[in-house]
């Protein structure tokens, strides 16, 4: 018995993506079914705490967009089955070891890793006064800077310099509307109040209504900080007046923005729209090899031999791996790329 010439056409292709996606998302479906039937199961009937239980690891990365796309994909690279004729893979001690470097290397490579870094170096330079001139730092506030710092800084460019013009623009306001409150009736409650919530109504619409709710919190912290500290401390207590707290406030909210703008800008600078544009075209190269060999599969079905066939499948089902954490990559960077 011959073997069937067969003739490709575009509707067959159409057709077999248009069922291949159809069945996929079915397949996933009745998995996310199944897991919702079998959390209503076990549920117990009387009311109860329900705490869930995890192993540490897997809950620290749980909020990590790329980590759960790769849940399913098993290895980073796939395990081919090995054919006469080809070199065996390296299973020595020193090959394991090259490549838990190569892949340690790779990690530090990462943004996160790098963000971690930047942060841990801001930190360091603002905290570094506490240990050589103590009495000064505290009495500057200095602590004030550094939660600047943990606020403003983003992993990218962008992120960090609109965050700072938020943070600026929302201390001094809230500032000068504490130092403006303490002038009109020093230390009377019923007018911190009220003048509370006059500046605290329009800042709540801010950050309810608009994207930048960053500044209406700052604000609305701001003034709460710059009076609550003149009216907790008495003269008595303490010899800062309310001018002083509004100044200092200013000056080392001001030192923690420098600080974290000099660095995201340039110690290893991360601009998500370049990165972006670079993970996109090598999501278009790998859906490109992916849809390349899918078309070889249907068009070429009887001359692949079992071994060819299975080396193929082994090679798509890695590619759709990639792919998965190249997509969740991608949307994290279109996230950081909105500033």
């Amino acid at each position: 018995m011959g073997v069937v010439e067969l003739i490709l056409r575009e509707e067959y292709l159409v057709c077999f993506f248009f069922v291949f996606n159809l069945r996929e998302c079915a397949k996933e479906i009745k998995k996310i079914v199944a897991a919702a039937e079998s959390a209503r199961s076990k549920r117990k009937k009387d009311h109860s705490f329900w705490f869930p239980r995890m192993p540490v690891r897997k809950w620290l990365e749980g909020g990590n967009e790329v980590t759960l796309a790769n849940e399913d994909g098993g290895e980073e690279y796939a395990a081919f089955p090995y054919v006469d004729g080809k070199a065996p893979e390296e299973n020595t001690k020193g090959w394991r070891l090259r490549m838990a470097v190569w892949a340690f290397a790779r990690w530090i490579q990462t943004y996160e890793v790098k963000f971690a870094v930047k942060m841990a170096f801001a930190m360091m330079v603002v905290a570094w006064p506490a240990y050589v001139f103590p009495a000064w730092y505290v009495g500057l506030r200095g602590q004030w800077a550094m939660v600047t710092i943990l606020v403003i800084m983003s992993p990218s460019v962008g992120g960090s310099n609109q965050f700072a013009v938020y943070r600026l623009a929302g201390t001094i306001a809230g500032a000068l509307w504490g130092w403006i409150t303490w002038l009109m009736a020093p230390g009377n409650p019923y007018v911190i109040c009220v003048m509370l919530i006059i500046w605290a109504y329009p800042w709540w619409y801010v950050y309810l209504h608009t994207p930048h709710a960053r500044l209406g919190t700052t604000a609305i912290l701001t003034y709460l900080v710059v009076v609550m500290l003149a009216y907790v401390n008495t003269p008595t207590q303490l010899s800062e007046t309310i001018t002083d707290f509004a100044y200092k406030r200013c000056l080392t909210m001001l030192a923690g923005v420098l600080v974290a703008v000099f660095i995201t800008s340039y110690i290893w600078p991360f601009i998500a729209r370049v990165q972006l544009r670079l993970s996109l075209s090598r999501s278009l190269f790998q859906m490109g090899d992916m849809y390349s060999r899918l078309a070889f599969l249907v068009s070429n079905p009887p001359s692949l031999t079992v071994d060819q066939a299975e080396e193929d499948i082994a090679h798509l089902r890695m590619l759709e791996k990639k792919l998965r954490g190249r997509s969740a990559s991608n949307r994290v960077l279109l996230g950081l790329s909105e500033h």
